[in-house]
C-alpha cells in the first residue's frame, strides 16, 4: 500500500482531470524503476494489438507479465489503461493517492501547493538534500534512481551515496523530472565548493572501497595497496571514490585527482577527473631524490598497476621486497590532446626531480586509429628530448594499458619489463 495518501495540496477539476488522462505507457516512462521493452514477433518485427505497439513491462529488471501496455492510444479509445488504474491495480494505490503520484511526476506540483510554497520558501530549501531523502518512501527512493545505475548499486547505496548518484550521474532529463515532482533544484554536480580555491575531497576513516576495487578487481597486491595508502598517495572519500592527492614542499595538498572505484561506462566520465582548481605543477607523484629515472603516466591506475609490476615482475609473489619502490620515480601527467604539450609538464619535472631520464609510460590504443595513446606518447618525447632529457617509450606489451597487463601477469606470471 502506498503511503502517499495525504498531500498538503488540493487539485482541480481540470488537473484531476489530466491526472486521468495520463496512460500507462507515459506515466511508466518517467518511473525509473520500470522499464518498457517492446514484444517482437520471430521475425523481429513489432507485435501489434489494434494497430497500436505492445510492451513489456519491467520492475527493478525483473520482468511482469504483463502485454497491455500499449503506446499511442487515446483516453477515448477502449483500449486506453490509465496510470491511475495501473497504481490502483498493481501497487495498491488508493484513488487519492494514484492522482497525486502521477500528477506529481509528470506535471509537478499542482497551482494550489504552489501558490503557498512560493510565500514561505527560503532560499536554502530551494536545493534537494539529504535530508529530502530521509522522509522519501521506498517508492520514492527508486524513482529517483538514474537508469545508468543498475538496481542492485543503488539497493546497496547508502542515502550520502544515493544522493551523490543522483548529483552526478543523473541526465538532465531525469533531473527536469526529480525537480518537478518535489520542486526542488537539483544541486550542481560535484562542486566542492562555490570560491575559487582548492578543496581537498573530505577523507572517511576507512578505505574498503578503494581497497576491494584495487586488489579484487585490478589485482595489485594487498600490501603494495596499503603502502600506497601508508605513504598518503591514496585515500578514498565520503562517494567511495578514489582520491589521488598531490603535496607541495610542506606537505599542503595542493592537487588531487578523483577516480570512481564503482561506476563504469560514460557515467564514470562524470567523477574520473581532476578536482576543481588543483595545481598541476603539484600533481599526484612518488619522487625518490636517489632515482635514476622518472616514469611518466596519463592514467593514475596504469601508474599504480605499473608500480606494482615493477615490484613483483620476475619474483616469487610471496619474496618481493615492497622497499623496492624507493629505486623509481612515478608522476601522473594526464591524458595529452593532440601534439601540444602543456607548459606545466616540464616546469613540474624540474620542480621535483633533478633526473635527466624520463620513461614515457602511455596507454597503447590499439583499437582506434589512429593509435591516439601512443601518437600523444611520440609527441611528448620528441618535446621533452628537445629539453635535454634522455627519453624512452614503455608499452604496455600487446596490451592497451598497464592495468590490463598487471591482471594478465597475475594470472599467468611470465616475462619481462623494461625498468
Amino acid at each position: 500500500m502506498s503511503d502517499i495518501q495525504y498531500m498538503p495540496f488540493k487539485f482541480s477539476d481540470s488537473e484531476t482531470k489530466k491526472a486521468h488522462n495520463v496512460s500507462a505507457f507515459d506515466f511508466l516512462r518517467y518511473k525509473n524503476r520500470y522499464t518498457l521493452k517492446p514484444i517482437m514477433d520471430d521475425k523481429d518485427k513489432p507485435v501489434l494489438y489494434k494497430g497500436y505497439p505492445l510492451y513489456d513491462l519491467y520492475k527493478d529488471d525483473l520482468k511482469i507479465k504483463t502485454r497491455y501496455i500499449l503506446d499511442g492510444v487515446p483516453p477515448e479509445d477502449e483500449s486506453f489503461f490509465s496510470a491511475i488504474d495501473f497504481l490502483m491495480e498493481h501497487e495498491e494505490y488508493t484513488p487519492q493517492a494514484a492522482i497525486s503520484e502521477v500528477y506529481l511526476c509528470i506535471f509537478g506540483f499542482p497551482k494550489d501547493y504552489l501558490k503557498k510554497y512560493s510565500s514561505r520558501v527560503s532560499p536554502e530549501s530551494q536545493f534537494l538534500s539529504i535530508e529530502d531523502l530521509t522522509y522519501m518512501s521506498d517508492e520514492q527512493i527508486s524513482d529517483i534512481r538514474p537508469r545508468s545505475v543498475p538496481v542492485k548499486d543503488w539497493e546497496n547505496s547508502t542515502l550520502d551515496r544515493k544522493f551523490l548518484f543522483v548529483k552526478s550521474v543523473a541526465t538532465e532529463e531525469e533531473k527536469d523530472i526529480i525537480s518537478n515532482r518535489f520542486n526542488k533544484k537539483i544541486p550542481v554536480s560535484m562542486k566542492l565548493t562555490d570560491t575559487s580555491h582548492f578543496v581537498l575531497p573530505n577523507p572517511m576513516k576507512y578505505c574498503k572501497h578503494i581497497e576491494d576495487f584495487l586488489i579484487n578487481t585490478l589485482k595489485v597486491s594487498r600490501d603494495f595497496v596499503g603502502w600506497l595508502i601508508q605513504k598518503h598517495l591514496l585515500y578514498e572519500d565520503y562517494g567511495g571514490n578514489l582520491i589521488a592527492p598531490g603535496y607541495n614542499s610542506e606537505g599542503v595538498a595542493k592537487f588531487a585527482y578523483r577516480r570512481s572505484c564503482w561506476l563504469k561506462s560514460e557515467a564514470r566520465n562524470i567523477i574520473d577527473r581532476i578536482v576543481d582548481y588543483s595545481d598541476m605543477l603539484y600533481t599526484w607523484r612518488y619522487i625518490n631524490t636517489k632515482a635514476d629515472g622518472l616514469y611518466l603516466f596519463e592514467d593514475i591506475l596504469d601508474a599504480i598497476c605499473y608500480m606494482d609490476l615493477m615490484k613483483t615482475f620476475g619474483r616469487d609473489h610471496y619474496e618481493y621486497n615492497i622497499n623496492e619502490m624507493e629505486l623509481h620515480s612515478f608522476m601522473y601527467i594526464g591524458h595529452l590532446t593532440g601534439e601540444v604539450i602543456p607548459d606545466w609538464i616540464l616546469k613540474a619535472i624540474q620542480l621535483h626531480s633533478t633526473t635527466k631520464k624520463l620513461y614515457v609510460c602511455f596507454q597503447n590504443d590499439l583499437d582506434r586509429t589512429p593509435n591516439l595513446g601512443q601518437k600523444a606518447a611520440a609527441s611528448l618525447v620528441e618535446y621533452l628530448t628537445n629539453n635535454g632529457y634522455y627519453v624512452d617509450n614503455i608499452l604496455p606489451d600487446t596490451f592497451c594499458t598497464f592495468t590490463d597487463f598487471l591482471a594478465h601477469y597475475k594470472a599467468n606470471p611470465t616475462g619481462n619489463i623494461s625498468s
